[in-house]
């Protein structure tokens, strides 16, 4: 598992996003530890549609059980990220 946490990320009101959802109780339990505001979702789709207006601040991505998904996911970010 990596964490990729943009800066500012401590900021309230800066969401993380997770995957997969429901998100893996090791995953949610750190990051509500750490204080992180954070969203666990399925897939792109469901990332675009609860993406916060400033964007995520960054994403863990578990890509043990649904491999093929967590890479489709990095791809739909990478598409709309700012260059």
């Amino acid at each position: 598992m990596t964490r990729l946490v943009a800066p500012g990320a401590e900021q309230p009101g800066q969401k993380i996003l997770v995957f997969p959802s429901p998100a893996p109780v090791d995953v949610a339990r750190t990051l509500d530890l750490a204080g992180y505001c954070w969203k666990a979702v399925s897939g792109g789709e469901e990332a675009t549609k609860h993406e916060p207006m400033d964007g995520w601040a960054g994403a863990v991505v578990v890509c043990d059980d649904d491999p093929e998904g967590a890479w489709a996911l990095c791809r739909s970010l990478r598409k709309r990220a700012i260059p």
